[in-house]
């Protein structure tokens, strides 16, 4: 099937659709489908829940199987298989409800790293324990690679996506990584068995074990790792291109991995388990083979023959076996026991004499301090004094670097290192420079937001106790015209206006405000809240924003620039197109539309300060062949860079300051996006509503102008159709006219040849020839009658193919229109899309067909009796060409 194209639904849509869960988080997203963390209400528990793409849900046979599938996988209960809870069909989508597993994935644990190899083999097991349990009702994975195996927080994997992939089973090769794993009876095109789960389960050994993919022809792990030559042996017979030549099982496999190696009587997982070196041992004797002298022969012992019954003596081996193996774990767990005392004994030591080293080397620097003579010269004849090195200071940096989950999640009872506190804040200084709102979006991050003026910390105190007389950004910008806002978003009006036309306020070593621009870089001073609360996170001050709105007095965000009635906020966060348009929407605003030239003067005015290596999410999208705007705009224009992909599926626009226009998939992260204002907006976001189905208003006008032309065909057609019944009933009429005239003896001879001929008429059309073998014979007036009624046939024929023309040059004009005005507007998928339109109508006939009508029917032909009755083969309905038959006038038919 044809690789499919989603775009998963925003957490709100997916509230609605299935409102038994609060979405919580888009955890994934991939063209198949999309995977969310939810919340289920009734249980009070996480869950994952899966949906699949539209296309992919559309496939009837894939759908059986998924709900088979789903069952099944709804009775296991294995700990290295993730639970499969629910699944449903909504909004056309199928959907699965699973167990949330809170960690990461095989791949992304150990890629890059050679995993060791007692854990790689216990990995392994496991992953053949949830497999082997699967596959023993009868359900096979056929898409398993360690992307789609799971560690919980015990590391212990946990495997997912049984048969809920691909449709069909069959496994859809998107890169080299996946494809590894795959059988090559899989990447053939057959379905998946135990067989191909057994040849993925080969390649994740040799991927844990090398940190290398699995391929045909590889160097074996042993020469790799150096981990006994055995594991060769196992990868190798595992992956075997022969599906007939692999291990009938999982479970063999794993069996081949505990047997006892050839040259060794430990078996292979204890052994390496163990750190056991396998030392080669003499092979056992072959059959036949002559012993080794070793003095004279015994006689040989007679062999017991094994009698049917209970055998005490089996018994009274595996007890003494089974308290063997009780007391070596006893041994075993004392000898863990007593090396964990040791060890921590050991760390204990190493701390307690480390702490020793640092309190004399304390004491000799104090003692060399207090010898020290005043002026800072040693004392005459006493020697010089060594001063031992103070132990290495932790930075500011470091400490905020160190601090920053907690400080972002409202933790203030550690403070980063060189941080003053006044009143209920506390502040710091950051050297680096950066701009106002990389500034910003640095402090969101360490949970503060840029310095406040205000009452308690006035800027006299800010720029000579903190910045030290270094000029720094504070927390303050315009708000559209000329108006200023704090970064809480309180409105502010500075004692004196700031020099300067720029958006974001700086402070100078003497306190004085200056207005600078959008590309500058500055110091800055981060301010945490005492209580933990950050007024100024970007959510926060966008819902303030959102509200002002909507009581009718609007008070912007700082860095908000206004041109004419429309405001623009640029802001700095890695975002997708999706989320940046959720929280543009919260805003009570939208991504910026450029609808018109105008607009994108506005937008590269805005940018123009911006480094050219950034790059600024916008409210277009491409859908159904056609770039959209996200408030129902219509798309007037676009200024594209010269390098940019203007047909990029599933694409969403964005800004590059100075270059123009470009596309990035709308599931990629970009650092930044612009939110706007307006009274433009004439719908709803996409990304709201959760419509993937709307078509582009250019097809919408292509769709139009089919169905008018459908329309016209359609009326053209039946006009036709009258006018072609109007002439079969005067054909049937004047006919019988001429019987009617003939005397008695002539009927008895033509009556039978008039009626064979009216009979002829099918579907209101007359014969366009009479040929000889028809077995119809004319005379004068019937031939006349005929070759009339056959005439005025044509003739309504051209007429409808007449007007055809006219509606399809009609048609071809708007269309082509069409195709000029995307050209203009930068729509290159369209203005093609339209060009394949325009090509299907070249044919006239071929266009008439497509509308549902027949440009020229054939016309029925009379045939003799031997021949069957007439039918509708004809001519191309140009006209009678003459007739084969005649007769004398007032005699017996003849033939010439």
């Amino acid at each position: 099937m044809n690789r499919p194209t989603f775009e998963a639904p925003a957490l709100v849509a997916m509230n609605g659709l299935l409102p038994a869960f609060e979405f919580q988080a888009l955890i994934a997203s991939t063209p198949h489908g999309a995977v969310y963390m939810a919340r289920q209400r009734s249980l009070d528990r996480n869950v994952a829940i899966k949906i699949l793409a539209q296309e992919i849900s559309a496939n009837a046979n894939f759908r059986r199987s998924f709900e088979t599938t789903a069952r099944a996988m709804a009775k296991l209960n294995h700990p290295n298989l993730i639970g499969v809870y629910d699944s449903g069909f909504v909004d056309g989508m199928l959907y699965f409800v699973m167990e949330f597993v809170p960690g990461k994935s095989l791949e992304h644990s150990s890629r890059d790293h050679q995993v060791e190899l007692t854990q790689a083999l216990k990995l392994i097991e496991s992953i053949c324990a949830g497999l082997a349990h699967a596959h023993d009702h009868g359900i096979t994975h056929g898409n398993l690679h360690p992307s789609n195996i799971l560690l919980n927080q015990k590391a212990e994997p946990k495997i997912g996506n049984f048969g809920f992939s691909h449709p069909g089973g069959s496994t859809e090769v998107q890169d080299p990584v996946t494809s590894s794993y795959v059988a090559p009876e899989l990447a053939a095109g057959a379905q998946a068995n135990p067989a191909a789960d057994v040849y993925a389960v080969g390649a994740t050994l040799y991927r844990l074990l090398t940190a290398q993919r699995h391929a045909t022809g590889a160097q074996p792990p042993s020469g790799i790792t150096g981990c006994p030559p055995e594991i060769d042996a196992v990868w190798l017979k595992a992956t075997d291109p022969d599906p007939g030549r692999r291990f009938n099982s999982v479970r063999e496999l794993v069996q081949a991995l505990h047997a006892p190696p050839a040259t060794s009587r430990i078996p292979l997982m204890k052994s390496a388990a163990a750190g056991v070196k396998l030392v080669p041992a003499s092979p056992p004797p072959q059959a036949g083979a002559t012993p080794p002298e070793t003095g004279p022969q015994s006689p040989p012992k007679t062999r017991k023959v094994h009698k049917i019954g209970f055998n005490w003596k089996l018994l009274r081996n595996l007890v003494i076996i089974a308290g063997l193996l009780y007391a070596i774990k006893i041994a075993w767990e004392f000898r863990e026991q007593r090396a964990a005392e040791v060890a921590r004994r050991n760390q204990a030591a190493a701390t307690k004499a480390e702490a020793e080293k640092q309190r004399i080397l304390e004491e000799a620097r104090n003692r060399s301090l207090s010898k020290r003579p005043p002026n800072g010269s040693t004392t005459p004849g006493s020697g010089t004094e060594i001063t031992p090195p103070p132990p290495r200071q932790e930075t500011p940096e470091e400490s905020l670097d160190r601090l920053r989950a907690a400080l972002a999640g409202g933790d203030r009872s550690e403070m980063p290192k060189d941080s003053v506190r006044r009143g209920d804040s506390d502040y710091l200084l950051i050297s680096k420079a950066l701009s106002w709102t990389d500034a910003a979006w640095f402090a969101e991050q360490h949970g503060a937001h840029l310095c406040i003026p205000n009452a308690s910390a006035d800027l006299t105190w800010l720029v000579t106790e903190i910045a030290k007389g270094t000029p720094v950004w504070i927390g303050a910008g315009r708000s559209g015209r000329s108006s200023w806002t704090l970064a809480d978003g309180t409105p502010w009006a500075p004692k004196k206006e700031p020099t300067g036309l720029g958006l974001y306020l700086s402070a100078d070593k003497h306190g004085l405000l200056r207005a600078a621009g959008a590309g500058e870089k500055l110091p800055f001073i981060l301010q945490w809240r005492r209580d933990g609360s950050n007024p100024a996170a970007l959510e926060t001050i966008l819902a303030a924003t959102a509200k002002t709105i909507a009581g009718g007095n609007p008070v912007f965000p700082p860095g908000t620039r206004a041109f004419e009635n429309r405001f623009y906020l640029p802001v700095s966060r890695d975002m997708n197109w999706r989320a940046a348009a959720d929280i543009a929407a919260a805003s009570g605003g939208h991504l910026a539309v450029v609808s018109d030239i105008s607009e994108a003067t506005n937008i590269d005015s805005l940018t123009a300060e911006l480094p050219l290596s950034k790059r600024l999410w916008i409210g277009g999208f491409i859908r159904n062949g056609a770039w959209l705007w996200i408030t129902g705009e219509p798309w007037k224009t676009a200024k594209w860079a010269t390098d940019a992909n203007s047909q990029l599926e599933n694409g969403g626009l964005l800004i590059r300051p100075k270059a123009g226009w470009d596309t990035a998939d709308i599931s990629d992260e970009v650092p930044g996006f612009i939110i706007e204002w307006s009274n433009d907006r004439k719908g709803s976001s996409p990304s709201s509503t959760g419509n993937t189905a709307a078509p582009a208003p250019a097809n919408s006008d292509v769709a139009a102008l089919t169905a008018r032309a459908k329309e016209l065909i359609a009326a053209a057609d039946r006009k036709r159709t009258e006018q072609l019944g109007a002439n079969a009933k005067k054909f049937a009429w004047d006919l019988d006219v001429v019987l009617r005239g003939m005397t008695r003896g002539d009927q008895s001879i033509w009556g039978t040849h008039i009626a064979r001929l009216k009979t002829s008429v099918i579907n209101n059309r007359v014969p366009a020839t009479t040929p000889g073998t028809s077995g119809i014979l004319l005379n004068p007036k019937m031939l006349e009658i005929a070759q009339y009624a056959s005439t005025k046939q044509a003739s309504i024929d051209s007429e409808f193919a007449a007007e055809a023309e006219r509606v399809r040059i009609a048609f071809v004009t708007k269309i082509k229109e069409l195709v000029t005005k995307a050209q203009q507007a930068g729509q290159t998928p369209l203005a093609n899309s339209l060009g394949e339109t325009l090509n299907s109508a070249t044919s006239l006939e071929t266009w008439v067909s497509s509308l549902g009508a027949v440009l020229r029917p054939g016309s029925p032909v009379p045939r003799g009796d031997d021949e069957g009755e007439a039918n509708s083969e004809g001519d191309d309905g140009a006209g009678p060409q003459g007739t084969d038959r005649e007769s004398t006038p007032g005699g017996s038919p003849q033939v010439e």
